[in-house]
């Protein structure tokens, strides 16, 4: 859209306060061209003076190193001698920045945004020229957006957003704030006058969190326990699948309460212990089977009823595959104390593999049968 067609109401304008920061606006300004905000030198400060060969014919410019002016500066001219062709006295200027060393002069402030420089037919006046900016009043409008403006900032290191003198008011249907680090980044909460700290409240203060993710990994650090605490309500846990596991009796504990204090054997005489349900019956084997037939080495010599027992083993059959009495039990078992087992006759026993169980019988001609299960 060109300028020609954009239609201000300047009816109600403030003028723009040169000391403070102005992001974006839309300005008016004579002529019907916009004027460039900036801070203005006084008026009366001389900008550079230049001499007749600092001008060209033919481009219209005038050679300055470093003149440091943007497109839309007003300056007026002053000559010991004759101004070049084409240029007056106590006339309004409008700068246009060709680039850093050179400008050239408008007759307007619009036509110095559309590029159009004053001619200056002779360079020729002689004398030294003086160019003096002139301080102006800048003025802004209020804007009324139609549109909704929808802006994408794209910066690989950051961004800030400075905060003016009033508060922000961040409102959203669908508000995230994620890649929180808890080293440097916080979201803090206050009642308008200060944040809800500690040491202001007695008590941090925490959100309401709404966990709306499948899983959930809690990794807890190493300075200190955990803790969690109903703070005087109640804590239900509830799941299909519940697991408390890798649990270690030397310090790890699941512990029953009255409300006051947790039971211990200090506290009401025995520890008390949780009804627990097996699914499982740990006892059951599932794993191997074995079978061997045993006999004896020598009479009233007592020897183990099984040479190798089975990994794991659970259960262990005994059974007395001679004719005479065998006596079963630890180690260097004798008929005086051993467990006796008629022929014919077995023992079952609820026994590990580390158990040693021993035989043995006054009859050399004796022999035994076992069946192992893990």
């Amino acid at each position: 859209m060109s300028l020609d067609h954009l239609i201000f109401d300047t009816t109600d304008f403030e003028t723009i306060d040169d000391t403070h920061s102005v992001g974006a606006f839309v300005r008016s300004g004579e002529s019907g061209a916009l004027i460039t905000h900036h801070t203005p030198a006084e008026a009366g400060s001389v900008i550079f003076g230049f001499a007749d060969g600092d001008v060209t014919v033919g481009t219209d410019s005038i050679n300055e190193t470093a003149h440091g002016l943007e497109t839309g500066e007003v300056v007026r001219l002053t000559t010991t001698g004759v101004l070049p062709a084409g240029l007056a006295l106590a006339t309004d200027y409008y700068v246009i920045r060709v680039d850093a060393d050179n400008i050239k002069l408008a007759a307007s402030a619009k036509d110095a945004e559309r590029g159009i420089a004053v001619i200056i037919t002779a360079a020729a006046g002689g004398g030294v020229h003086t160019a003096t900016e002139q301080e102006r009043e800048r003025r802004a409008l209020d804007v009324y957006m139609v549109n909704d403006i929808s802006v994408d900032l794209t910066q690989a290191d950051e961004v800030t957003v400075f905060q003016g003198t009033s508060p922000w008011v961040v409102s959203a249907t669908d508000l995230d704030i994620r890649d929180l680090l808890h080293t440097q980044d916080s979201i803090r909460l206050g009642d308008g006058t200060a944040f809800f700290t500690s040491t202001s409240e007695n008590s941090d203060i925490a959100l309401d969190v709404h966990i709306s993710n499948t899983e959930i990994a809690v990794i807890q650090g190493s300075d200190s326990p955990w803790s969690i605490d109903d703070n005087g309500g109640s804590i239900t846990v509830d799941g299909v699948d519940f697991d408390i596991r890798d649990l270690l009796h030397t310090q790890d504990s699941i512990r029953l309460g009255d409300g006051t204090a947790f039971f211990t054997s200090t506290t009401v005489g025995a520890d008390l212990g949780l009804d627990v349900y097996m699914l499982n019956d740990p006892s059951t084997a599932n794993t191997a089977i074995a079978t061997a037939a045993n006999p004896l080495t020598a009479a009233n010599v007592a020897e183990d009823v099984v040479v190798s027992p089975l990994a794991n083993r659970k259960t262990l059959f005994v059974y007395n595959n001679g004719n005479k009495k065998i006596y079963v039990g630890e180690s260097g078992v004798s008929d005086a104390d051993g467990f006796p087992i008629s022929p014919g006759s077995y023992l079952e026993l609820k026994a590990g593999s580390a158990v040693d169980i021993e035989w043995v019988s006054k009859d050399v001609e004796q022999e035994i049968r076992t069946l192992e299960l893990s």
